[in-house]
Formats: structure tokens, C-alpha cells, sequence
């Protein structure tokens, strides 16, 4: 971490400039992030969750019901807070992707140290801004999505199961299509990393019941998937 400070302090520096700007053009609307937070109240309040629009008229949650609980502590907030904590929480997750992506590149494919690392990350910070920009503007969980993903794909490498299954996990309750991460671990016969992600999307499901109780809990899956064949 102390070799990448200096892409670290030009990171902050950099989405700190991209806050500043959105709010001086009146555009710090993170509408995406507007929908998981109403729906999270809506869960909250027994209200709907599923079928129901917030903030835009498209503003649909199509996320899983245990995803939502995780954005229920952001309803502790007013909105403009949440939105600021938000802001930050993928500030720090594109950094942080990075990051890994780079550790695998140099470890595990290149066998790299090069002295100019820190430049090239700053220069690929330039090569993505727009989708960087879109993310902020929007408040979407891509960027959290490339973290969890590129975390599962170094711990896979590591050996390190566990939290490689846990990573891959929560990122297929996110979007559930990264299912089909399963075949290239099948067929490097990473059966750990399969079964540990497996047993968290069963203890995923088993916490949403837990929480929400087993009525509600089923009621709102089924809502769930319902919500993604619509989609």
C-alpha cells in the first residue's frame, strides 16, 4: 500500500475534484442510489419493495431482498448524507479495485515491479473516466460489483476460499447472471471456492429469513424474482 501512496493521495484529490464539480452544476443526483435507499425505507416502513417505482419513473429495486438490508443502514442518514457516504463508498471502491488488478496483473500474469506503477494507475484512473463519472453521477454498485469480483478472483489465486467465496457470493445476490462464474471455476476445479460461494447464498437467504421472518422473507424472494424475469 505504501508504493501506490502517491496514486492513492491523486486518486482522492481526483474524486474529490468530480464531487466538488457535480455539486457546483447542481448534478449530485445519484439517482440509482436514490432507489436503494427509498426501497430500503420501503422495507423498513412494511411498505412494497418490488413493482413499485422510486425517485425516477424506471427507478425500479431489482436487487435481492439481503442486498437491501445491507442499504438499510444508510436510512440512519438523511438522503444527502447517505448520498455523500455513498459517493465515497465507491470513490474507495474503484481505488481499491484498482489496486487488486493490478496486484494480480504483476503477481500472477506479468511478474512485474516496474518503478512507473503509480503513473500508469493514475493514467488508467484517465482511461475510464467516463464510466467513472457515470458511476459517481449515477451512485450504481458497478464499481462495488469489480471489487467484490477482482477481490474473489485474488483469493481464488491465494487459496484463500473463504473470502473468495464470500466475495463471489454477495456479488451474484447483487446480479444473479454472475452465476455463470461457476463454469470457469469448474473448470479449473476451484470446487472450494464453488462450495464457499454456494454456502453463502445459502446463509444470504437464511439471514434475509432471520431478519425478516420466514412470511416476509419468502414473500419478498419470490417478489425478487418475479422483478428479474420482468427485467
Amino acid at each position: 500500500m505504501r508504493k501506490n501512496k502517491s496514486f492513492i493521495l491523486f486518486s482522492i484529490v481526483f474524486f474529490i475534484l468530480i464531487f466538488t464539480l457535480e455539486n457546483i452544476n447542481g448534478r449530485f443526483w445519484l439517482n440509482d442510489f436514490k432507489v436503494y435507499y427509498l426501497a430500503a425505507k420501503s422495507l423498513l416502513e412494511g411498505k412494497p419493495v418490488y413493482g413499485t417505482a422510486f425517485g425516477l419513473g424506471t427507478g425500479f429495486y431489482k436487487y435481492s431482498p439481503f442486498i437491501l438490508i445491507t442499504f438499510t443502514p444508510y436510512c440512519l442518514f438523511s438522503f444527502p448524507v447517505a448520498s455523500i457516504i455513498h459517493f465515497a463508498v465507491i470513490a474507495i471502491s474503484c481505488i481499491t479495485a484498482i489496486l487488486v488488478i493490478q496486484n494480480i496483473m504483476n503477481k500472477y500474469l506479468f511478474n512485474s515491479a516496474d518503478q512507473k506503477q503509480n503513473m500508469l494507475l493514475s493514467i488508467t484512473i484517465f482511461c475510464i473516466l467516463r464510466h467513472i463519472v457515470r458511476e459517481l453521477h449515477m451512485g450504481n454498485v458497478n464499481m462495488i460489483l469489480v471489487l467484490l469480483l477482482s477481490l474473489g478472483l485474488l483469493f481464488t489465486l491465494k487459496s484463500k476460499y473463504v473470502l473468495s467465496g464470500i466475495c463471489i457470493g454477495i456479488a451474484i445476490m447483487i446480479k444473479p447472471y454472475f452465476l455463470l462464474l461457476m463454469l470457469p471455476l469448474l473448470l479449473h476445479k476451484k470446487i472450494k471456492t464453488i462450495f464457499n460461494t454456494v454456502l453463502t447464498l445459502i446463509f444470504s437467504v437464511g439471514i434475509t429469513l432471520l431478519v425478516l421472518g420466514l412470511s416476509k422473507g419468502l414473500s419478498l424472494h419470490q417478489s425478487w424474482i418475479q422483478a428479474m424475469l420482468e427485467h
